[in-house]
């Protein structure tokens, strides 16, 4: 629960702030809502099986194929954070360490 307030509560900043966001804040967005897709997806079965939710006959849970969705987005989500976090830490490095070449590229991207 606490990853998904947190990461809904970035996603409805920047939505506030959607006139203002630079063409790097976007990588924010787009790893709150692969964060917050995790927490949902990642857990869901997880909780269910907790709260035994679906008693004993509970088809939900030992259907094979939710096994499989929930790995299947669990994986995606997961993929799509880590490529971002590569690419945050790349724009990172480049405006931090050539801050000329960062400017340059921005000018590029904002075009």
């Amino acid at each position: 629960w606490l990853s998904w307030f947190g990461n809904s509560l970035v996603i409805f900043v920047l939505y506030r702030q959607r006139a203002l966001l630079q063409p790097t804040d976007f990588f924010t967005l787009n790893l709150a809502i692969s964060d917050a897709s995790i927490s949902v997806f990642g857990y869901s079965r997880g909780i269910l099986e907790i709260f035994n939710i679906l008693k004993d006959d509970g088809y939900l849970i030992t259907w094979i194929w939710t096994c499989q969705v929930d790995g299947f987005f669990t994986l995606l989500f997961g993929l799509v954070s880590i490529n971002t976090l590569t690419v945050i830490s790349v724009t990172r490095y480049i405006k931090g360490c050539h801050p000329q070449k960062g400017q340059d590229y921005l000018l590029r991207v904002q075009v």
